[in-house]
């Protein structure tokens, strides 16, 4: 795919230095992401949506939808995983995945982090 340099809206990506035609963009996004999805998870785009749709497309922690923020990955549900056993848990939004991600996946440290929040509100 050719950028057509009359029609294309350019962006900048992340790096700030390379700008790409749009169309080039969402091409190269959604087949890498396909390829991150099966590599990393061994499940397919379609597989994916399937599992986004029974949980309506909210979060499983916070049932909140995910919401357009400063990083491209805010606005869509993210694969949580064991990390152990690799099992697919949910999909979760980018703060609560992050928040999994800070308590190391560790239901003890969770609870402390409830505790001290009920404590101090």
């Amino acid at each position: 795919m050719e950028c057509q340099a009359a029609d294309a809206r350019a962006r900048r990506v992340m790096d700030k230095l390379r700008i790409q035609c749009r169309d080039n963009v969402s091409y190269a996004s959604g087949k890498k992401r396909e390829g991150h999805l099966r590599r990393k998870y061994g499940i397919t785009s379609a597989q994916f949506e399937e599992m986004t749709a029974r949980q309506g497309g909210r979060c499983a922690i916070c049932r909140g939808f995910p919401t357009p923020g400063r990083w491209s990955s805010d606005y869509r549900l993210h694969v949580d995983h064991d990390h152990s056993t690799g099992a697919i848990r949910g999909l979760l939004c980018y703060r609560c995945n992050a928040a999994i991600g800070f308590v190391r996946d560790d239901p003890k440290i969770a609870r402390n982090v409830v505790e001290y929040l009920e404590k101090y509100s």
